[in-house]
């Protein structure tokens, strides 16, 4: 990234640069005190380069701190960092912030950075008007200059860098005085300046070495090894209080202004950072201990947001004071997994996975006879209940823990609505707690239940609701008086619940709710079926969040965990208020442990939370809205395969040529609040409208980009409940020359143009082909058909006959047939009257089953069906031209054209010769033939 791009995110801040001082550019610094301990980000070499040593440290706005560096001057834009070494490559001492950019000193220079990266060389000026220097150790801006303080000499520059000098000799130390002012040290006294009036001297205490004055009644010296010095009217002495004890202890390095008058950030060099508000005592120190990578602290510096920053023996530590969340958890048990917090009083129970412990006064003492973990912590009936790995039990006044369960595994007690007991959720089971003879007993667990009761509640007095993350939820009733539980329904995927099945009992409003892995459900009792929650408060969550909390908090607000998300929504949700107020506390530096999420609410108004390391406060007043949403914008965009090298591209005017192109996007915001564990995403909606994996790394880079206009979007989020909005670059990659409009046109063209030249040059020869071709052609192709026709008339003709043959066979059978059934019908006849009677009704009957049933009418139609495959269509023709004919004249045509006798077609027909005649004569008469046109050859020529 060029300096440019830092220089242009200071641009803003150049007209404070002279109204406030070097270390005062904090505007407000929050305290710390009962409410724990701020988080703290560290940045090591890794993230940072350089060198371990960072001497200096200046914050600024929207997150722009310079470190002045063992190996240079290192800068942080919001998103990442960058090493710039001095022209000496020698170690930067110093650093302050002129104009819109930096002023750094180091060994044996002094300059100031240019915004190619390079630097303004101010030595000579230092040397020509006073002496050499070995290192500059001390650079604050003063009005409209700015101070050098070295081991050899002190003096002033302009903004042009002409310098003033202002003492020569051997300098014991530079210091800030006050909240504006500067001074130095020379043996035991001590200079005060202004930037106008002549530096006022001031005789010390011999064998201090001064970090810091504070002027006043009395004035106070803060020096390097022997506390805190209180003076007036030229009288010194040591003072008393814990403060300069612990000064004393620790030794002095830096000192930053706080928020409030009196108050004071001390960077030392054993005891971390130290916070007082009245220079009399301690009000919060800051150390390994709690998240400090180093005891030793060289320099301090806040940023406008109230944030802490420290340089030290082991990099850069950025204090998150104005972050919503604290740590909380005692020292003693910081390590320690936190399950339940109870603020009981002036005692605080705190239950981890190492026991439980009870923090009185700052002082913590572990309670004797439990083992850990702890899972829960309440007060009930006068008395501190607490579920651990193996029993259950409560602590009483005198913090000794009676056990009442000890036989399994005890996740929580839970009071029995209108009853003075208790019910112990088990690994086992329900256990029911009562008071018996003045103490606490169980009675057993109840009887045909034994799934592990995790989370408890009441529907009603004898009707309760059993959950377990990954078996469902039972419905209960609870029978005391037969010491027995029935199941009254068992609630999995199959009746309701999303898959894959994660859920955890809660209570909203008095109603009993489940957050589960898509959103909040409850029970439909009509149904008795698992369904997504109703209710106005249901309107302002997430209908597929992965929900593992959900339960009511003071004043009607409503609170929520979404993963390793705090959510809480106001009162306003009861009204139907559209403005609800929605805040939100990321548990980033300590996450809850999935399963064992737990609300503590205090009487203060601030929130209690177990984690993986400890216990956390968090702060509702600082949650965070929907605006406080981590942004970033397009800092920089580099070439990185340009033919001339890596350059820069206008962010406001990206245009490329035709060709593969790889781009480096450099993403940078402007809210300390996310620095460190802010991640971005991207995206080009026109290729897809997924984003990318989340990357903690602002650097992205883009290869294989088409031609065309692309938007590529950018979002910066802490988490999924916390995305911020996208912000667009827009580049436009040309098309390649072959892929150009003018190009194609005239390609096609010139196609074109061949093509009609080919097309014309061989139409002659073509067609004087194709003619000679059609000829052999048509002479082949007759040729062939005079073939085909001949083969069709030989088959033709071969099949005529074959199909003749068997036409006249079957009508052969068929005469034959029906002069058989003529002569049998004959000899009945003619035997009949030499029977008797009776045997006579039997020949009457043959001769009328003959009668009836010996028409050919079946043999006339398979002669039909044979007759119509040698004569084809005649039928059609026959009754085409002469509809009037009956179904007996077709009959009669039919064996005509067969060329029958009139004696064989009465046999077929079943009639008289003499009939058949008849029959003649009426077809001639309905064909209409002149009586010299024979029959037969008429109907043989249809």
């Amino acid at each position: 990234m060029p300096f440019s791009t830092f220089t242009d995110v200071m641009k803003p801040l150049h007209k404070y640069l002279h109204m406030v001082a070097l270390w005062s550019l904090s505007v407000s610094v929050a305290g710390q005190g009962p409410d724990g301990h701020a988080m703290v980000h560290h940045f090591d070499r890794q993230d940072m380069g350089g060198s371990l040593a960072s001497l200096n440290i200046v914050a600024l706005q929207n997150d722009a701190v310079a470190v002045a560096n063992g190996e240079g001057i290192i800068l942080h834009d919001g998103g990442s960092w960058r090493l710039i070494p001095l022209p000496n490559s020698t170690s930067a001492r110093s650093i302050a912030p002129i104009d819109s950019t930096w002023l750094c000193g180091g060994e044996n220079f002094v300059g100031k950075l240019l915004e190619d990266g390079t630097f303004e060389d101010w030595t000579p000026q230092v040397v020509a008007a006073g002496q050499g220097f070995e290192d500059v150790w001390r650079l604050y801006p003063l009005g409209s200059k700015w101070f050098m303080g070295t081991s050899d000499q002190v003096g002033a520059f302009s903004a042009s860098g002409q310098y003033e000098l202002l003492h020569s000799g051997s300098i014991t130390n530079s210091f800030r005085v006050g909240r504006q002012d500067v001074g130095w040290q020379v043996g035991d006294t001590v200079y005060v300046w202004n930037g106008d009036a002549a530096p006022q001297p001031m005789v010390i205490p011999s064998n201090l070495r001064v970090e810091a004055m504070l002027p006043g009644k009395p004035w106070r010296i803060l020096s390097h090894e022997r506390g805190v010095w209180e003076g007036e009217d030229g009288i010194w002495s040591k003072s008393k209080s814990d403060f300069s004890e612990a000064l004393k202890a620790s030794r002095t390095n830096c000192i930053l202004p706080g928020n409030a008058p009196g108050s004071w950030w001390i960077g030392t060099s054993t005891g971390g950072i130290l916070l007082t508000e009245d220079l009399r005592s301690v009000a919060v120190r800051y150390d390994q201990t709690s998240g400090l990578t180093s005891n030793t602290v060289l320099s301090l510096s806040a940023d406008d947001r109230g944030n802490l920053w420290a340089a030290t023996e082991g990099g850069v530590d950025l204090i998150r004071l104005n972050w919503p969340v604290r740590h909380a958890s005692p020292q003693a048990i910081a390590s320690h997994p936190g399950y339940a917090s109870l603020h009981d009083g002036d005692r605080i129970f705190w239950a981890t996975s190492q026991g439980l412990f009870v923090e009185t006064a700052g002082e913590v003492r572990e309670v004797e006879g439990l083992t850990g973990p702890v899972w829960t912590l309440e007060r009930h009936l006068d008395a501190v209940w607490v579920g651990h790995l193996t029993g259950g039990g409560y602590v009483d006044d005198s913090l000794e823990y009676h056990s009442v369960i000890s036989e399994r595994g005890v996740w929580g007690f839970h009071p029995v609505p209108g009853d003075s007991s208790l019910l112990a959720g088990t690994f086992e089971g329900l256990e029911p707690i009562a008071k018996q003879s003045g103490d606490w007993q169980s009675a057993g667990l109840y009887a045909d239940f034994k799934e592990t009761a995790r989370f408890v509640g009441f529907d009603a007095e004898d009707t309760i609701w059993v959950s377990h993350p990954y078996r469902g939820a039972y419905r209960l009733a609870i029978h005391p008086e037969t010491h027995r539980i029935e199941l009254l329904g068992h609630y999995t995927e199959n009746e309701g619940f999303p898959s894959p099945m994660d859920i955890y009992l809660g209570q909203v409003d008095g109603a009993l709710l489940f957050a589960t892995t898509h959103g909040i459900c409850t029970w439909n009792p009509s149904l008795d079926q698992i369904q997504p929650a109703a209710g106005n408060w249901s309107n302002f969550l997430n209908p597929d969040g992965a929900y593992r909390l959900i339960q009511s908090g003071p004043g009607g607000s409503l609170w929520a965990f979404e993963d390793a998300v705090l959510i809480r929504f106001g009162a306003e949700r009861q009204e139907l208020s559209a403005g609800v107020q929605v805040a939100r506390a990321p548990l980033t530096d300590a996450a809850p442990i999935p399963g064992f999420e737990r609300l503590e609410f205090l009487s203060d108004g601030r929130v209690c939370a177990p984690t993986e390391q400890g216990f956390v406060y968090i702060d509702p007043a600082r949650m965070l809205a929907a605006d406080d949403a981590p942004t970033v914008q397009v800092g920089s965009v580099f070439h990185l395969n340009h033919p001339e090298g890596t350059r820069t591209l206008p962010l406001d005017d990206i245009h490329l040529p035709a060709g593969a192109h790889a781009l480096q996007i450099q993403l940078v915001s402007d809210d300390s609040r996310w620095t460190g564990r802010l991640m971005s995403q991207w995206r080009i909606a026109e290729v897809s409208e997924e984003w990318s994996p989340p990357q903690a790394d602002r650097t992205i880079t883009l290869n294989g980009l088409k031609p065309g206009t692309h938007h590529v979007e950018f979002r910066a989020l802490a988490n999924n409940s916390l995305t911020g909005p996208p912000t667009t670059l827009t580049i436009k990659i040309a098309a390649p020359w072959y892929e150009l409009w003018v190009f194609r046109a005239a390609v096609f063209l010139m196609i074109l143009f061949a093509a009609w030249l080919g097309l014309r040059r061989n139409k002659a020869r073509l067609e004087r082909e194709h003619a000679e071709a059609t000829e052999r052609q048509q002479a082949e192709i007759k040729a062939v058909e005079n073939r085909l026709a001949s083969e069709r008339l030989e088959f033709a003709q071969s099949q005529v006959s074959a199909k003749n043959a068997e036409l006249a066979s079957v009508t052969m059978n068929l005469v034959q047939k029906a002069q058989l059934v003529q002569t049998v019908q004959a000899s009945l006849r003619k035997i009949r009257p030499e029977l008797p009677q009776n045997q006579q009704k039997e020949i009457d009957q043959l001769l009328k089953i003959i009668q009836d049933g010996g028409r050919l009418d079946d043999a006339w139609e398979q002669f039909t069906q044979q007759f119509d495959q040698v004569h084809i269509d005649f039928h059609q023709r026959l009754t085409e031209r002469f509809p009037d004919l009956t179904k007996n004249d077709i009959k009669l045509c039919s064996y005509l054209r067969m060329g029958l006798s009139t004696k064989e077609i009465a046999s077929l027909m079943f009639v008289t010769v003499r009939a058949v005649e008849v029959s003649r004569s009426r077809l001639r008469k309905r064909l209409e033939l002149p009586a010299d046109t024979k029959l037969t050859p008429f109907i043989q020529n249809l």
